[in-house]
């Protein structure tokens, strides 16, 4: 760095320089000691007291982090409540500071922060106080924020406002032809990251089972944010997944391929980590996928047999639809080359839902 600031001719200010675990956790204590040699007294990570604080974004590391910066943003909110509670003003004109003035100041930190169901409510009651201000005869809390066509006061609801800063992710990964960004590399990059998802990055949004990943830390990542949009969006919704590579398949457990009769408690449910490739094959000869025969079964080989015939003979199991291209058709020239993420029909759902169309700003508000 000294070399540098005699070449740029910039000095580097050690003295307000900060480091952050980009895993958030203090692996090694050697760290410590090692950026004291080069002044750097702040080191940010899961145990430390502060916040990891980035162009104005939070990172909480750890529960008490989060506590912590919710504690922050409510207080911060309670006091600007409390500084226009002394001003006269009309209700139409409370309405207009706490949606201007007062929430405002909430939004840019959401975009990249989940807070807990229980500071959205403690936010909504401080804005209702605020607006209300103990008026006879009292109104219900949830009408200050519905539209005014619906008989509110079309208050900001800060619980819908962070889904339609999640649906902003949702927008680079669903429809980046239309938001083109160059976050969208990263986010396939990191899904593939995901459990069993190297091949097939949509997998874990589709599937919470698949949630699981080295680098994700629930309830702390911005990837939580973005699975909760999906499952709003897909809720009531039955997901189908197609065009599911052959490696992806001969990897998941084994239930995650059959279409189980209702109510029922098959084995292959309470093994999950039984995987299709105990049960299935790739016939390089037929060039096919098929069921493993008597003989080829490494593991359960009862269980099995009773479920080939279950599959084939009286149909009690079916297999599921993405299953069945990879046994009738034989894989064509071009399944080794890239598939193109942005156009595949796994994502036709959601987009096609009404909910996803019309949900924005203007109109959720």
């Amino acid at each position: 760095m000294a070399r540098y600031a005699q070449v740029s001719n910039a000095k580097f200010n050690t003295d307000k320089s900060e480091a952050v675990a980009l895993n958030g956790k203090r692996d090694d204590e050697r760290w410590a000691s090692w950026l004291s040699d080069y002044d750097i007294s702040s080191y940010i990570h899961d145990k430390s007291p502060g916040v990891f604080r980035y162009l104005g974004f939070r990172f909480p590391f750890s529960s008490t982090q989060r506590k912590c910066l919710e504690t922050e943003l409510l207080t911060n909110i309670r006091t600007q409540c409390h500084l226009y509670s002394q001003r006269q003003l009309s209700i139409k004109g409370r309405v207009t500071v706490a949606n201007v003035l007062i929430l405002s100041k909430l939004w840019y930190v959401l975009r990249l922060f989940k807070p807990t169901k229980n500071f959205f409510t403690l936010v909504r009651s401080a804005i209702y106080q605020f607006v209300w201000q103990k008026k006879t005869p009292s109104l219900r809390k949830e009408l200050i924020f519905l539209p005014i066509e619906h008989g509110g006061l079309q208050v900001l609801d800060p619980v819908i406002q962070h889904r339609v800063l999640q649906k902003r992710w949702l927008n680079y990964l669903f429809k980046p032809t239309i938001y083109q960004s160059v976050i969208y590399d990263y986010m396939i990059h990191h899904l593939r990251r995901f459990h069993l998802s190297s091949s097939f990055p949509l997998l874990p949004l589709f599937d919470k089972d698949f949630r699981k990943s080295k680098i994700y830390v629930p309830h702390m990542s911005i990837w939580s944010i973005i699975f909760d949009g999906v499952d709003y969006f897909l809720k009531d919704t039955k997901t189908v997944l197609v065009d599911v590579p052959l490696t992806t398949i001969l990897a998941l457990p084994l239930y995650k391929v059959l279409v189980l009769p209702p109510d029922s408690s098959h084995w292959s449910v309470r093994h999950p980590t039984f995987q299709t490739s105990q049960f299935m094959i790739y016939d390089n000869i037929q060039q096919r996928l098929r069921l493993r025969v008597d003989g080829e079964y490494s593991k359960f080989r009862g269980l099995c047999r009773t479920l080939y015939q279950d599959i084939l003979l009286t149909r009690l199991v079916q297999l599921k639809a993405f299953i069945w291209p990879h046994i009738l058709d034989s894989p064509s020239d071009t399944a080794e080359l890239a598939i193109d993420w942005t156009t595949h029909r796994t994502l036709e759902p959601l987009r096609d839902k009404l909910v996803w169309q019309y949900f924005r700003t203007s109109e959720m508000r």
